[in-house]
């Protein structure tokens, strides 16, 4: 079993953090999978009805008439857990560990690298677990020589909650524009750490995953 308390481990949280990212994709690539496969049942007037997700299906009621049913997703699902609520896409699942001291994490990650991760710490100096991942993050850019802008921010969540983050942002030529957001958040119920991560230069179309995720987030 992967022990996914990476931000325990300073010298390790880059490459923990890259660790997570494939298992999360296989995790999320087998439930998409599943799901897509999987036989649903709809129950009308007693009577149930085997349907698969997308294809559209003729049923007959009771009464003798024929409808059309199609099973959709909805675009968005809503994640709660541990304290945290957010949107995500409903084709991209979110991976959830934690143990006995408190710690959890949930992390969902595209095929593409688009990552959205929240983790909920007990008795965490917050400002140095935030150095320490930002560091961990910019550290293979900054070893290649690009230059890494570092600016500050201040985000409410959507229950109010002020976070206090910093944002790396580095281009490497044409292929990457990578934007990497760290918060922190230290309530009476846990201390929070909320990390997203995003490439505009390969994957424009999910910079609405980033948004829609921060726009939604609440954190107890």
């Amino acid at each position: 079993m992967v022990e996914l308390i990476w931000a325990r481990c300073p010298s390790c949280v880059r490459w923990r953090l890259m660790l997570l990212a494939t298992i999360a994709f296989f995790i999320i690539y087998k439930l998409a999978w599943a799901e897509e496969n999987a036989d649903h049942v709809l129950e009308i007037d007693g009577i149930a009805h085997e349907l698969k997700l997308g294809a559209p299906t003729k049923l007959r009621l009771k009464d003798g008439r024929d409808i059309a049913v199609t099973l959709t997703r909805k675009e968005f699902a809503r994640f709660a857990k541990d304290g945290a609520t957010f949107e995500h896409p409903s084709k991209v699942a979110v991976a959830s560990s934690q143990d006995e001291d408190g710690f959890a994490q949930h992390m969902g990650v595209t095929a593409i690298g688009t990552l959205v991760l929240v983790q909920r710490h007990e008795g965490t100096f917050l400002p140095l677990l935030q150095e320490t991942v930002y560091g961990k993050m910019i550290e293979e850019p900054k070893a290649k020589g690009i230059v890494v802008e570092r600016t500050e921010f201040k985000r409410d969540t959507a229950n109010g909650r002020a976070l206090r983050g910093i944002t790396a942002h580095y281009r490497e030529g044409s292929d990457n524009d990578v934007t990497i957001d760290i918060a922190i958040l230290g309530t009476d119920k846990g201390d929070y750490l909320v990390m997203t991560m995003h490439d505009m230069a390969s994957a424009p179309q999910e910079r609405i995953i980033v948004d829609r995720f921060w726009q939604t987030l609440t954190l107890d």
